[in-house]
C-alpha cells in the first residue's frame, strides 16, 4: 500500500485534476484500514459535491467500516439509501427488527436479479443463515475473502465459524501461491518473441 501511495502521489503531481486518479485514490482509501476521517473527507469531496446524496453515502460507508454506528446512521439519514449497509446499521443501533427487514428485502431483490455471492454472503451472515452464508463465501474470489475477513463488519457474524476459517485460510494460501508464482516469473528473462508467439 505504501508503494501504491508513492506512485499515486507522483501521478497527482502530473495531473492533479484527473478523474481516473481521483477515482483510484478514492478506491484505495475505501479498501485501506480506514483509520482517518480527515484523510477520507477531502478525497470524497473531490469526488462528489459535499452536499450530495453520494457524499453522505460515502461518509456512511466510512463510518460503517469504522464501526461508528450512530455516525453512520446520521450520514445515511441524509440519503435515500435503504440497502444492506443501512440494515446492518439499524441492527447495530438497537433496531434489530427494522434492520433485518431491510436485509431481507435487499436479499429478495438481489436474488431476483441473479447470483451475487459477495452481496448474499454478507446478508446471510448478518441474518444468521450460516449454511447459506458459507455457501456464498465459498464462491468469492480469494483476495476479496481476505479483505472481507479483515475489514468487513458483516463478516464478524461468521468469522469464528470453523468452516469460514477454513475458507479464509484457503484464500490466504491461494494468494500466497499466486504471489510466489509471480516472484518466480519475475526472475525469468523477458523474451518478447516468445510472448508474442503465445498470443498468436
Amino acid at each position: 500500500q505504501d508503494s501504491l501511495r508513492k506512485y499515486l502521489d507522483l501521478a497527482k503531481k502530473l495531473d492533479p485534476q484527473s478523474r481516473e486518479i481521483i477515482r483510484f485514490e478514492f478506491s484505495l482509501v475505501v479498501h485501506s484500514s480506514l483509520k482517518s476521517l480527515e484523510e477520507w473527507k477531502p478525497i470524497v469531496k473531490r469526488y462528489y459535491e459535499d452536499d450530495s446524496v453520494s457524499y453522505f453515502k460515502s461518509l456512511g460507508i466510512f463510518y460503517l467500516f469504522s464501526r461508528k454506528w450512530k455516525e453512520a446512521e446520521a450520514a445515511y439519514a441524509k440519503t435515500d439509501y435503504r440497502d444492506i449497509d443501512v440494515g446492518l446499521v439499524l441492527m447495530k443501533t438497537h433496531r434489530e427488527d427494522s434492520g433485518r427487514q431491510v436485509l431481507q428485502k435487499s436479499l429478495a431483490y438481489s436474488l431476483s436479479r441473479g447470483e451475487n455471492p459477495f452481496h448474499h454472503a454478507r446478508i446471510h451472515a448478518a441474518l444468521g443463515n450460516r449454511k447459506e452464508a458459507l455457501s456464498n463465501y465459498k464462491n468469492i474470489r480469494p483476495g476479496l475473502i481476505i479483505w472481507m475477513n479483515s475489514l468487513d463488519p458483516f463478516t464478524e457474524y461468521i468469522r469464528d465459524d470453523p468452516e469460514f476459517k477454513k475458507i479464509s485460510d484457503a484464500a490466504v494460501a491461494k494468494i500466497q501461491l499466486y504471489l510466489e508464482q509471480i516472484r518466480v516469473e519475475a526472475k525469468k528473462p523477458f523474451n518478447l518473441e516468445e510472448l508474442l508467439t503465445k498470443l498468436e
